[in-house]
């Protein structure tokens, strides 16, 4: 199998302190697959913001768009949609409500809700406190 092409990084930096907070959607949050008026009714999405300093000791905050929390849960229905926007500060009510068979009166077996936002991001993309991001 054929490795994919590693491009140069254009910035490197120290992971210092990660954060998030919610804010009105800019183009930069559309997902790929949906056109804009398809998003316009989300009012709200997450921006992952990472602070750092480079090997020059210039300090950087890096704003990361279309990182969405998620949880898992199984499902047998039509595939026409399999997604819906949480807010980070949501995802615990969510699984909640799943859970209890407050929806479609059926319990759920909900997975991964228990991860907090930020740590279920740093996770997913292999960093860790004071580690090396590399952005290309």
């Amino acid at each position: 199998m054929t490795q994919p092409a590693t491009r140069k990084p254009v910035l490197s930096c120290r992971l210092v302190h990660i954060d998030h907070y919610c804010t009105i959607p800019s183009p930069l949050d559309v997902p790929a697959r949906l056109s804009l008026d398809e998003y316009r009714s989300v009012r709200s999405v997450p921006l992952v913001r990472l602070f750092g300093t480079c090997a020059d000791g210039r300090r950087v905050c890096v704003h990361v768009h279309q990182a969405l929390p998620y949880l898992f849960l199984p499902y047998d229905g039509p595939r026409d949609r399999l997604y819906a926007t949480l807010d980070p500060g949501q995802v615990s009510r969510a699984a909640e409500l799943l859970r209890g068979g407050s929806v479609l009166r059926t319990p759920f077996h909900v997975y991964e809700s228990h991860i907090p936002y930020t740590l279920q991001f740093i996770a997913d993309f292999g960093m860790y406190g004071m580690g090396w991001i590399h952005l290309a």
